[in-house]
């Protein structure tokens, strides 16, 4: 293979095939995401190895005499195998082993040519040639996704894996014209495609992919709304993102949903921030022109909120300042572009920083009266099974206490979904308790009255589902005072920060339950047992649950069942 004296075109051929690999993999993993959950898509790293594995066993029984057609097949499944896995994905979205089998396809091939060629030329040169073309494979992912979204991505992978059948051709001694021009055709088709679509978004993946068994999706959410009402429920926008694609559709006239990862998460509104002062996340008036922080301002979120709490009483012409972060690029591309001026500027009078809190608590030292976390994880709740999260732990929630101001208080969302979220909430909770009597010298007695919990349901939901009940927490270093008790009993009545009208007041009451607030009698909830309860294994017996604080050498706020069969299936 490949004469003498002619160019050496296993090294691009090896170089080209480590890219694909790498390339797909974080492709793959990013569409399994967007098709299922963070456990299915981890799946893809053992898919890549037993792929390589088949491809070197394919390579190495018929290496003696039929080496060419080894490497000729390999060069075919390469690129067949990226738009297999695509479509299969389109296709049987519920069925995540059917996506993998044609996700198993151009690790294969990948791993049939690399074989081919360090069995045959000096393997030194491969393996160098493979390192290369496995660090352009990241960059390309890197590159490409947030650029393109995952769609343009998989049409130019695709394009660019078809350069292998050219290559394979070359290396055989029998090159052919007609090859090399129609991957050059592919290429420029492909890269064109790309930013076309990223424009005219003729191909959106919100859109084609069929219903799965998840409901919740929002290419399920689509198809079956759609066949309700054609051409109300419109996909208006779609960002790639490392972090979690973004997704913004239109669910009634004035309200836009945004989705992270398929998963609605926030929206987006005309209404301006005077109409947020009866948010039930974020109390308006607690304090006077606060200082406020925003760890994960999503779409809206609490930013509008936030705006308004920062002008408290309204009256004097001062407001406080308000600082947001954001880790998703995405969303900030959606939010100070498109949707700029229909979310009434919600971003504009804010200091945004697009990093992580931990990086941000770490390098700044500003305190602040209100900081908020608003169900801040990278998954749909704190009882689902996900990545590592380190803000939620032991020495996350110190450095955001280090932060406050002396009237300072934390306000956290989380969302019961599971009751493995419930037993997450209070093993969050247990944790900021352990922070404070560790870090600032809070008895655990004196615990309770450092910390109020109120469960809520949006007032337009009829029912207190899984999907529609919230937790609000309110923990300051502090103590609270006898004022801030008040204020929270005339919130919650619609007396603060402005009188609402009889039928809203009704309608808050309904809606609002507080589970523990300082100086008064708790309920008998899990949420207040965390609270009053110093003694966490009379409450949470060891032998069946972990309920220990949540530290970054363990950060896994959902870890908290000893392993029980039944327990699975939460």
């Amino acid at each position: 293979m490949c004469p003498e004296g002619r160019f050496p075109f296993w090294i691009p051929a090896a170089a080209l095939a480590s890219l694909c690999v790498l390339a797909a993999e974080i492709l793959f993993f990013q569409y399994l995401m967007f098709l299922t959950d963070y456990l299915t898509a981890n799946r893809v790293i053992s898919v890549a190895l037993l792929g390589i594995a088949l491809g070197s066993l394919i390579a190495g029984a018929q290496m003696s005499d039929r080496r060419e057609l080894v490497l000729r097949w390999g060069a075919v499944l390469l690129p067949a195998g990226v738009a297999l896995a695509m479509v299969f994905g389109m296709l049987f979205p519920g069925f995540p082993a059917v996506i993998e089998i044609g996700m198993l396809v151009p690790f294969v091939g990948a791993s049939m040519i690399l074989s081919t060629l360090i069995s045959t030329y000096p393997s030194h040169r491969v393996y160098a040639a493979d390192l290369i073309g496995a660090g352009l494979g990241v960059l390309f992912a890197v590159v490409f996704i947030p650029l393109v979204r995952e769609e343009g991505t998989f049409v130019l992978l695709f394009c660019i894996a078809t350069v292998s059948v050219p290559l394979a051709s070359s290396l055989l001694g029998n090159p052919k014209r007609w090859l090399n021009r129609l991957c050059a055709i592919l290429l420029v088709i492909g890269i064109s495609f790309g930013f076309v679509n990223d424009i005219a978004d003729v191909f959106n993946f919100a859109r084609v992919v069929l219903p799965s068994k998840d409901a919740k999706k929002i290419f399920s959410k689509y198809h079956r709304l759609t066949k309700k009402r054609k051409g109300y429920y419109l996909i208006l926008a779609s960002e790639g993102s490392l972090i979690e694609r973004i997704d913004v559709m239109r669910y009634r006239r004035t309200r836009y949903a945004t989705f992270y990862n398929g998963y609605a998460n926030d929206h987006i509104s005309p209404s301006r921030s005077r109409a947020y002062s009866m948010d039930l996340r974020v109390p308006v008036g607690f304090a006077e022109n606060p200082d406020v922080l925003i760890i994960g301002t999503a779409a809206e979120g609490v930013v509008k909120t936030a705006k308004l709490a920062s002008k408290w009483p309204f009256n004097d012409g001062k407001k406080g300042k308000v600082v947001g972060l954001e880790i998703n690029p995405a969303i900030v591309k959606i939010m100070t572009g498109p949707f700029r001026s229909y979310s009434a500027y919600a971003y504009d009078g804010i200091e945004l920083h697009v990093l992580d809190a931990r990086s941000f608590l770490a390098r700044d030292k500003r305190k602040f009266d209100i900081i908020t976390c608003m169900n801040t994880h990278r998954i749909t709740h704190i009882g689902a099974v996900g990545p590592p999260e380190y803000l939620h732990t032991y020495e996350g929630l110190k450095a955001i206490f280090e932060h406050l101001t002396d009237r300072g208080v934390l306000v956290l969302e989380e969302r019961e979904i599971t009751k493995r979220a419930e037993y997450g909430v209070a093993r969050f909770v247990i944790t900021a308790r352990e922070v404070l009597n560790k870090e600032f010298g809070v008895p655990y007695e004196e615990f309770p009255n450092h910390i109020a919990v109120m469960r809520w349901k949006p007032p337009r939901a009829r029912t207190w589902s899984p999907w529609t009940k919230y937790v609000q927490m309110w923990i300051k270093r502090t103590p609270f005072t006898d004022e801030d008790i008040a204020y929270f009993k005339e919130w919650r009545a619609g007396e603060r920060p402005v009188k609402l009208k009889p039928s809203t007041r009704r309608k808050r009451m309904r809606s609002t339950k507080f589970v523990h607030l300082p100086y008064t009698k708790s309920t008998d909830h899990i949420y207040a047992k965390a609270v009053l309860n110093p003694d966490v294994e009379s409450v949470f017996p060891p032998s069946e649950y972990h309920m220990e604080p949540i530290t970054d050498d363990k950060p896994f706020p959902y870890d908290v069942y000893r392993y029980r069969r039944e327990h699975i299936r939460l």
